[in-house]
């Protein structure tokens, strides 16, 4: 299969600008650059019906890591030659069990990953073998503190020896618990934040006695820069907990351009269909912010978000509670590497709903299934 960069420059006006004078104004436009590269998938055929999720990119950002639900494997794609490299092949059950369903993975060290699957934790090499097991059910079990081993999100923090955090939902209470298992020291520590407690109004239980589902927040927990971030998909506010600190932070924004926080909240429990798509399409006409995310060749973190905008006449597809968005705002934040907000942009030029998207090389990459193949949008920010 053929390897093909294709690139088209597209500018943006540069309207006039502030430069930040407070830690939260800024520079509200911005240029740029983008292009689109294909990756060379060679006699594979690579797993895109998940979007890229879950994905993450090596410690030297060289390789994606891509897991394929269909194969169970690893499709490991090499970012500078533009073509997959090798596929890592797993096992569901026995000494290397990863366990019926991977929910997430993360990269620890230079070549070993941590798999995620239900009531599971184990760190895997590069050939597939496991090398250690977690169990995260006896991590601090003589304190009696309640049931925390089923991880959402887990991962193991910089600096830190064989400490990890991750989420515990207790659905009963409607309550997200951000939990520190520390295995060298045998405890457990539940961390409480505000931003916990605010994402209870984005979240609610639907039931209307033929299907049920639960309404997330968006939650997230990410490591960049050495840094652990937490925050939810409705709100730009986001916790840093810096390396070697104790205690994370709180960091709020005050956006001139991109809307700070959804304005549409869930009632605790929905059992009305009609009321859960209505509520569910002005979420997701309202902002969506995805996590910040570290560009070390600029210094700066960014933060893609997004609106989307429905057809007045669109219908679900079967199975589906919404109809495919027509299009989309999208919105670009850029801070400092304090996460103090210097410049906010629309990107007028892209119009899809977002995908997995990650830095590289300087450049934002954005993945795109084009004609069935793993493409990249790339978009180099002017101006900073």
């Amino acid at each position: 299969m053929r390897r093909i960069l294709v690139a088209f420059i597209c500018f943006c006006l540069i309207a006039c600008a502030e430069k930040e004078k407070d830690g939260n104004q800024g520079i509200t436009s911005l240029g740029f650059l983008i292009d689109t590269v294909l990756i060379d998938p060679g006699e594979e055929i690579l797993f895109l019906n998940s979007g890229l999720y879950p994905s993450r990119l090596s410690s030297d950002k060289r390789y994606l890591y891509s897991f394929d639900h269909k194969s169970f494997a690893m499709e490991c794609i090499d970012l500078e030659r533009l073509q997959i490299d090798s596929k890592i092949q797993y096992n569901r059950e026995g000494p290397d069990g990863v366990g019926d369903y991977l929910w997430d993975f993360r990269v620890v060290g230079e070549d070993s990953l941590l798999l995620v699957s239900y009531g599971k934790l184990g760190i895997f090499n590069r050939n597939g073998k496991k090398i250690a097991d977690i169990n995260l059910g006896e991590v601090g079990k003589s304190q009696q503190q309640g049931s925390f081993e089923n991880a959402q999100y887990p991962l193991l923090v910089p600096g830190a020896e064989w400490v990890i955090m991750g989420f515990v939902s207790d659905l009963e209470k409607n309550e997200q618990t951000l939990v520190r298992w520390d295995m060298k020291e045998d405890s457990v520590q539940k961390i409480q934040l505000s931003l916990l407690e605010k994402m209870k109004q984005f979240q609610a239980d639907f039931d209307d006695g033929t299907s049920a589902m639960r309404i997330g927040a968006g939650e997230y927990l990410e490591i960049e820069n050495r840094h652990v971030v937490m925050g939810f998909s409705a709100s730009s506010a986001i916790h840093v907990l810096d390396p070697g600190a104790d205690d994370f932070r709180l960091m709020t924004y005050k956006e001139q351009l991109v809307p700070t926080e959804k304005t549409v909240t869930f009632p605790e429990k929905i059992q009305d269909r009609g009321l859960l798509v209505k509520l569910l399409t002005q979420a997701t006409e309202e902002i969506l912010h995805y996590p910040p995310f570290w560009d070390e060749v600029n210094g700066v973190y960014y933060r893609l978000s997004q609106e989307l905008i429905y057809e007045a006449d669109a219908e679900p597809l079967p199975n589906q509670f919404l109809p495919d968005p027509s299009s989309a705002l999208i919105y670009l934040s850029v801070y400092d590497k304090n996460f103090n907000l210097i410049a906010e942009s629309k990107i007028p030029q892209l119009t899809k709903r977002l995908s997995r998207h990650f830095a590289k090389d300087g450049k934002i990459w954005i993945f795109e299934n084009m004609e069935d193949e793993m493409g990249f949008v790339r978009l180099s920010v002017l101006d900073l």
